[in-house]
């Protein structure tokens, strides 16, 4: 279950209260409110596959908001506003449930690169995750990033939507959004110097590292992309950005669509993994942000040369969950053959999924996610409580 943050504790503390208080008492709140506020509706229709199907409030997904969307929300705001303040005991709950999640530091991830350790935490009373360094593990700890500081006049301060460190421990690139956007910028920190460079890019995420750490691989939309139009993601493609260079001269590298024996993907991302260990670069084109019907390897040197030879290592009958390379060795957790999921290794240079090694095999457990650390193979499984 993912992290909630101190307004989302309250809120889903409040809902779970709300559920649990008398019938009556709801009711009797929501009749002293009136009614919710008038929703407009304005249908719009969309085929899908010969299928029709009705979206009565696209005018909500406006980006940047209209000024009825913004009145919209305050209105539906302060109604809820008005109806869970006369809940009895509301009051108290929230006071304390304020004091306890404010007390608490929460901690996100840490990991190394070159001996350098990188923590992100959101500190005790803190409404947004920060970036803290050592030089080493058991070194002093200092911020590095801080997502205050860049924030607008009198505006909130953004949150990080990713934190991607260089291999060699010396850069940082991260996204910032706003309000719960996602829509961020893309920045890149030089630890050493503190020079942070804006990539004033419209909408990126970025990817992997080059193993020289020379430069890194980003997802990037279509020039002609319209923030809030349905078609907004299509067609995008990963792109490599060298340090210190200009961005315009940044070149396209992966395509939506592209590769041998391309089988068609929904909403396809095509974004690119690179091993630490450098040698080999996947190619997998994402769906719905989550799965992985396609995976492709070719050699770091001719993709950089412009001259990828991709070769098909999994198709959608795979059911690909994650993949991830390391040297030589393609690991692709997959629930293809196995509803439970199995993880099986694929030499790079010659096998694909149907003829790699089954490293873990499927049992009664799910296998939710793996990490590839130096040494090993972190596995996450889920297992049903026994009577559920």
């Amino acid at each position: 279950m993912g992290l909630l943050s101190r307004r989302g504790l309250l809120g889903s503390a409040a809902g779970a209260w709300g559920l649990l208080a008398s019938s009556g008492a709801l009711a009797r709140a929501g009749r002293g409110a009136g009614r919710p506020p008038a929703t407009r509706i304005a249908p719009v229709t969309d085929r899908y596959w010969g299928v029709e199907v009705v979206d009565r409030y696209r005018w909500m997904e406006t980006k940047p908001d209209t000024p009825e969307f913004t009145a919209w929300l305050k209105a539906q705001g302060d109604y809820a506003r008005s109806v869970l303040e006369t809940l009895p005991g509301r009051a108290d709950m929230a006071r304390r449930l304020e004091r306890f999640t404010a007390d608490t530091e929460i901690l996100r991830g840490a990991f190394s690169r070159q001996g350098r350790l990188f923590i992100e935490r959101r500190p005790a009373g803190g409404e947004s995750y920060l970036l803290y360094m050592r030089e080493t593990p058991e070194g002093p700890e200092r911020l590095i990033l801080d997502t205050a500081q860049f924030a607008q006049a009198a505006g909130p301060s953004p949150a990080f939507d990713y934190i991607n460190v260089s291999p060699d421990g010396r850069h940082v690139a991260f996204g910032l959004s706003v309000g719960g956007s996602e829509m961020p910028r893309s920045l890149i920190l030089n630890i050493d110097t503190g020079e942070i460079k804006d990539l004033k890019l419209k909408f990126a995420r970025a990817g992997a590292w080059l193993s020289d750490s020379s430069g890194l691989f980003y997802f990037r939309v279509r020039d002609d992309a319209v923030p809030g139009s349905t078609d907004f993601y299509l067609n995008g493609a990963s792109w490599l950005h060298r340090l210190g260079t200009d961005p315009a001269s940044d070149q396209i590298l992966f395509r939506a669509g592209e590769g041998p024996d391309y089988q068609p993907v929904d909403g396809d991302l095509p974004l690119l993994a690179t091993s630490l260990r450098g040698g080999w670069i996947l190619g997998v084109h994402y769906q719905n942000q989550e799965d992985l019907p396609l995976v492709y390897v070719a050699r770091e040197a001719d993709l950089l040369a412009g001259k990828p030879a991709w070769r098909k290592v999994a198709g959608h009958a795979a059911g690909v969950a994650d993949a991830a390379v390391d040297g030589d060795d393609i690991y692709l957790l997959a629930r293809g053959r196995q509803g439970a999921g199995e993880i099986v290794r694929v030499d790079a240079a010659s096998q694909t999924f149907d003829t790699g090694k089954v490293l873990v095999p499927a049992g009664d457990a799910v296998l939710s996610s793996m990490t590839l650390a130096r040494d090993a193979l972190d596995v996450s499984i889920s297992r049903m409580a026994r009577g559920a």
